[in-house]
């Protein structure tokens, strides 16, 4: 779900670049409204990848719930950050219910709170990471 919100945010995003002019040019050819798009784009990659990686382990019966905590962690915040970034690239409008953008920041939320915050997920990831180097020496997680 978080990696179709960042989805959301980065069309919706982007349309507006697109059409919307500033100083006579579009939004889109701004650099920073570039890098904002750009780290959008990375974001909902690595949040997808994430979620791929702890659906093959589930599938293949070799997940000990990690990399799910790591996408659950992951994609929260990746998705808070991608609504951030839709309404600041939209500016005033951005907060405009015409646009819809100011929606997804409400519900972008949703993903660090519901079913265990993000602060609880890094305590696990980071539980993870301790007994991982008491057992085998490294924090190497690849199988």
């Amino acid at each position: 779900l978080a990696t179709g919100l960042q989805s959301r945010c980065i069309d919706e995003a982007i349309k507006y670049a697109l059409e919307e002019k500033r100083f006579g040019i579009p939004v889109c050819e701004h650099q920073a409204i570039q890098m904002l798009l750009a780290d959008m784009a990375i974001n909902n990659e690595l949040s997808r990848m994430l979620t791929y990686r702890s659906a093959w382990e589930l599938m293949t019966g070799v997940s000990h719930g990690y990399y799910s905590t790591l996408a659950k962690c992951f994609a929260g915040d990746a998705a808070n950050k991608a609504a951030n970034s839709a309404v600041q690239i939209l500016g005033a409008n951005g907060y405009n219910r015409e646009y819809g953008v100011e929606k997804l920041l409400r519900d972008a939320k949703i993903f660090q709170i519901y079913d265990s915050t993000n602060e609880t997920q890094r305590n696990i990831i980071a539980k993870n990471l301790l007994d991982r180097i008491q057992q085998i020496g490294s924090i190497s997680l690849i199988a």
